[in-house]
């Protein structure tokens, strides 16, 4: 292959990894309502995003998808599997929800309802409850 390419394959073990997408858009488009456009400005934010990177148990995540003892922390981003995983620029956040729920009440978002889940300040999404969904494909043939 030439090295000059201007992209390359590389093949390692087999790995599965997982990321998150949050919607950054802040300019309306796509035409959200108002619990959309929250969550949007929401997800702007870098306390929340810090919370909810440290809210997820990624040792649980990993073994709730794949079988084997062979599951690994998986911090997002490049997989470290491939030459184009960088250890200096990947953050490793750890599991703490002790400290997830400081960056959430730093962020604004607290718990005004007392069902355990926090909310959108009051004038904000009528101060409903802040919801993430997680969709999942655990329908690899490799596992089964």
């Amino acid at each position: 292959a030439d090295k000059n390419a201007p992209a390359r394959l590389a093949f390692g073990p087999r790995l599965i990894g997982y990321n998150l997408r949050m919607n950054f858009s802040a300019n309306g488009w796509g035409n959200p309502d108002e619990r959309g456009q929250a969550i949007r400005e929401l997800n702007r934010n870098e306390d929340f995003r810090k919370a909810v990177t440290m809210a997820l148990d990624r040792k649980a995540l990993g073994d709730s998808l794949v079988k084997g003892p062979f599951t690994a922390i998986y911090p997002g981003g490049f997989s470290s599997g491939t030459s184009f995983y960088d250890r200096k620029s990947t953050v490793y956040y750890p599991f703490d929800l002790e400290g997830a729920k400081a960056l959430l009440a730093k962020a604004g978002l607290k718990d005004t309802d007392g069902d355990g889940i926090v909310n959108f300040p009051a004038g904000t999404a009528g101060g409903k409850d802040v919801e993430i969904v997680m969709l999942v494909n655990n329908d690899y043939t490799t596992d089964k």
